[in-house]
């Protein structure tokens, strides 16, 4: 056997040995997801429902107001404006609180907006704008609950949920309106609502009520990198909803059916990348990047070629690949981010950026509804170029600078400085606070440490501030940096 044959074996090992660890490791951290993992998807699935009936155009024929344009701008406004304002204003477990009294609220109006479809319009615009104020804090308590309660592979798990659910509740929806119009238009969205509602009373008051909220110190150049990047994707996801080929050109229904299959492709390529590659994000911004110019490619193409069809439904294609791997990433670039940082003051500034941008976003769509194809296309094919090339630019400097950074030395611990007090844990920790102490160390999450130790989140953060305040630490890299080399 050549020394190649050996070479190539010993790589294929190599990759097949990481990769069975890895897929062990995933497998693991999933079997001991928590039910607040499933209601946050509950939320994610409830938002889903309505944004397809309240801001997507494919209900046209569905019986609620927010078909007009006006009126899913007071919708899309209303809601976006009170998840900010839930955010920025209201404290964790006050949001969270607040989902008994929202989820009925919204219920309640849904049904109400059924009752009088078609007649009393103001009554109608009421209902809307209450429905649209609770779906806005149902989004706001999503957020929260992502960001504070979830650990990374629940947070992985809801994310591939979340972009999976938009596919699969479209076909889902669509089949139900075919038996009846007003079975995935009115009755689907109400039973998810009343399931959510009734998960509520299922999940571990807890974690519902009271969030561990820490104010750790962060970096803004990751922060300012994730904002730009998921507002640049939000205002082309904007311009793609907004794009609308005349019928005349092409069907919507192979539109549609070319649209989604690009979603599946999308979803697929992220699921790849997630469970075998370490930089998944990095990778996926450029698969954006590139196919997002693709898609406007192909649109000009078609206007070059005679308005041709099949380049209009290779751009539909494309355009579903791009969203879909953007908005995946977006979701998993903002958990990254406060996964261990979860200042909130910071997120509160994230919150009302990205929100801004949302309703701008809106204001896109409405635009770009009265302009014509051939300027549309002229000149986002400019803007998609340059911001293409702006956006790989940036990456490709940040991966070298993170290649060229210098090796850490190791050098040996110094001692301690005389202000500096060590307390032994041993001998004032109880045997169920040494192991959560012992975790911690090892740089777990405390919801991990609860799947481990198989204990409830509630007691093991009680043993987590008992550590804290027995060690007199105030920090967990203080508790790292003061215990971490001594035991």
């Amino acid at each position: 056997m050549s020394v190649s044959d050996i070479t190539r074996e010993s790589f294929a090992e190599t990759i097949v040995t990481f990769t069975e660890q890895r897929m062990e490791e995933r497998r693991s951290n999933i079997k001991k997801m928590s039910f607040t993992s499933f209601f946050v998807m509950m939320l994610m699935l409830t938002l889903v429902s309505m944004m397809y009936l309240g801001y997507f155009d494919f209900n046209h024929d569905s019986f609620t107001l927010f078909v007009e344009s006006h009126t899913k701008s007071i919708f899309f406004s209303v809601m976006v404006s009170m998840a900010c304002l839930g955010v920025l204003v209201f404290k964790p477990r006050n949001v969270n609180k607040s989902l008994y009294i929202s989820i009925p609220v919204v219920i309640v109006f849904f049904i109400f907006s059924f009752i009088i479809r078609g007649r009393l319009v103001v009554l109608g615009l009421i209902s809307t704008i209450m429905i649209a104020a609770g779906i806005g804090i149902i989004a706001s308590a999503a957020v929260l609950l992502f960001i504070y309660s979830l650990n990374s592979t629940e947070r992985l798990v809801s994310s591939f949920f979340l972009v999976g659910s938009l596919v699969i509740y479209f076909v889902f929806e669509r089949a139900c309106s075919l038996v009846h119009p007003y079975l995935g238009s009115f009755v689907l969205p109400l039973l998810i609502m009343c399931a959510l509602y009734l998960t509520l009373f299922f999940v571990d008051p807890y974690d519902v009520t009271e969030l561990e909220v820490r104010e750790e110190k962060i970096t803004w150049l990751p922060v300012l990198t994730m904002v730009i990047m998921v507002a640049i994707y939000i205002i082309f996801t904007a311009i793609f909803t907004g794009i609308k080929v005349p019928a005349n050109l092409v069907n919507p229904i192979w539109t549609n059916a070319f649209f989604y299959i690009g979603v599946f492709l999308g979803l697929v390529v992220v699921v790849i990348l997630h469970f075998f590659n370490r930089y998944a994000i990095f990778l996926a911004w450029i698969i954006w990047a590139i196919f997002t110019t693709v898609a406007y490619q192909f649109g000009m193409s078609a206007l070059l070629n005679g308005n041709s069809g099949l380049l209009y439904y290779l751009m539909y294609l494309t355009i579903g690949f791009a969203n879909i791997v953007g908005a995946f990433t977006s979701i998993m670039m903002v958990g990254k981010l406060f996964e261990d940082k979860t200042h909130i003051r910071v997120l509160k500034v994230v919150s009302i950026i990205l929100g801004v941008c949302l309703l701008i976003s809106r204001i896109v769509v409405l635009y770009i509804r009265g302009t014509q194809m051939t300027n549309l296309f002229s000149v986002m094919q400019f803007v998609s170029l340059f911001m293409t090339v702006a956006i790989v630019s940036y990456m490709i400097y940040a991966f070298l600078q993170w290649r060229s950074r210098p090796v850490a030395k190791i050098e040996p611990a110094k001692t301690a400085e005389p202000e500096s007090i060590y307390v032994n844990p041993y001998n004032v920790l109880t045997p169920k606070e040494t192991k959560v102490f012992e975790l911690l160390l090892m740089g777990l999450t405390l919801r991990q440490i609860a799947g481990e130790l198989k204990m409830k989140y509630d007691a093991v953060n009680f043993h987590y501030k008992n550590i804290y305040k027995k060690l007199e630490v105030n920090s967990k890299i203080e508790l790292i940096l003061r215990y971490g080399q001594k035991l």
